[in-house]
């Protein structure tokens, strides 16, 4: 999901260890989920969101299996692993985004660290964050079904037309899961999600019993799309409205939602791109004067 919360899934059963990362952010916007065991890692990732993992391999090293999940499925996680040697830390090697923190070393070498993970997380955030509301605001009146879920089901976007179609005010998007509206709810999205994450599908196009807030039943054709950013999301488009509109908005809006796809997947991370992609989203939405863009948050 989009959010300044700096998320940390910490995995250690040391208290101490807790209580040093709560100390070391401070006032900072974070959260720290703590689990015990490395059983709970995977279940824990593919649950919620998290930008950092911390685990203390000072008593017990993760085992292979787990470790090859873990660079298949959460490449672009950055992880800190606390060892006693070099020697326990060698299989993290592989990882792309991988810092080593001898315990010895601790109480020195994790505060410097943090500072920069969560300065680099706070440059990136802010753009991300400016993107999105971008092409949000663009999205937000486009004609059809438009939702942008997150892998748990929590729903990041819903347009007007989908908010109309669900019955749904914007104020309670925060307190649903997207599956809150599909028939026999969580089963099927279960089934969504695993299909995607064994098969690596991209796109399909799909038809979803559904229900509104008011279980008044109906069918959404709908063509479903995935893009990987460490977290998976699922960007949903349907023609079904009251009005379908025309063929020049379907496509405007396709372009929307391909802008917004790449931004997910890797685009936010180089500011040129970013500045390119706004140019192009102006360039296809005149009624956006200059005014109006230096409102968004």
């Amino acid at each position: 999901m989009l959010t300044k919360i700096f998320n940390i899934l910490l995995v250690s059963d040391d208290q101490n260890l807790f209580h040093l990362l709560k100390g070391v952010l401070g006032s900072v916007e974070h959260k720290i989920q703590q689990i015990d065991q490395e059983e709970k890692i995977l279940p824990a990732l593919f649950q919620d969101v998290y930008h950092l993992v911390v685990l203390d391999q000072s008593k017990r090293s993760v085992g292979a299996e787990n470790l090859k999940q873990l660079r298949q499925s959460f490449p672009e996680l950055h992880y800190i692993v606390i060892a006693e040697d070099l020697k326990t830390a060698e299989p993290w090697s592989t990882f792309s985004r991988f810092s080593l923190v001898l315990g010895a070393q601790i109480e020195r070498r994790l505060p410097s660290l943090l500072s920069s993970l969560y300065e680099k997380f706070n440059e990136i955030n802010a753009s991300n964050l400016t993107y999105f509301n971008l092409i949000k605001r663009a999205l937000e009146e486009s004609p059809g079904f438009v939702a942008i879920v997150h892998f748990n089901g929590d729903i990041v976007f819903l347009n007007q037309q989908a908010r109309e179609i669900l019955k749904v005010q914007p104020e309670e998007i925060k307190e649903l899961k997207f599956f809150d509206f599909l028939k026999e709810g969580e089963k099927v999205w279960q089934f969504l999600t695993m299909r995607w994450n064994e098969q690596k599908e991209e796109a399909v196009s799909i038809e979803l019993s559904m229900a509104d807030k008011h279980f008044q039943e109906f069918v959404l054709p709908a063509s479903i799309r995935t893009v990987k950013n460490g977290d998976i999301y699922f960007i949903m488009q349907s023609k079904k409205t009251g009005d379908l509109g025309q063929g020049g908005h379907h496509s405007t809006s396709e372009t929307l939602l391909k802008a917004f796809s790449e931004s997910l997947a890797n685009d936010l991370l180089n500011p040129v791109n970013v500045i390119w992609g706004r140019l192009q989203l102006l360039q296809a939405n005149h009624e956006f004067d200059t005014e109006e863009l230096h409102n968004f948050e």
